[in-house]
């Protein structure tokens, strides 16, 4: 199947939009607390928009016979004072199920770390919930290793 990956464009917005709630459903199997309506409040409409329009920020997105089938949004953080390395987050990203294990996934990360030697980059993030074995072993075959756990601790 050919696919094409490309920088993501204001008139991509809704589309991301719907996968990124797709990405939420999906999600909400590992974490029952999930907003899954986030994409389309104004919250997350604005994130998506500051995501295609800002500097610091890029979302790709994937194509398949002109239907976007995938995204990809990153940011650059501002540095922080504990940790003082150029870092970006791969915030979110979303394939549709169909059109997984055909290299999409792979193809947007690549985009992403490409932008993000651009940016002179020293680090990039990502996280994945623990119970999403699929979701980790993409990322640990995308050249990503686990350096940290975070813990929670649920109150009644």
């Amino acid at each position: 199947m050919k696919f094409v990956v490309r920088r993501g464009v204001l008139a991509d917005l809704s589309a991301i939009q719907d996968l990124n709630h797709q990405l939420f459903l999906s999600d909400s199997q590992f974490d029952q607390e999930l907003f899954n309506n986030w994409a389309f409040s104004k919250p997350g409409k604005n994130y998506f928009h500051r995501s295609l329009t800002q500097s610091r920020a890029s979302a790709w997105v994937a194509e398949v016979d002109h239907k976007i089938v995938g995204y990809l949004v990153g940011w650059v953080w501002i540095k922080r004072a504990w940790r003082p390395v150029k870092t970006t987050e791969l915030e979110n990203m979303f394939v549709l199920p169909d059109f997984r294990g055909q290299g999409i996934g792979r193809a947007l990360v690549k985009e992403f770390i490409s932008w993000c030697q651009k940016k002179k980059v020293k680090s990039i993030e990502v996280w994945a919930q623990n119970k999403n074995a699929r979701g980790k072993k993409f990322y640990k075959n995308n050249g990503f290793i686990p350096v940290a756990i975070k813990f929670e601790h649920k109150l009644k």
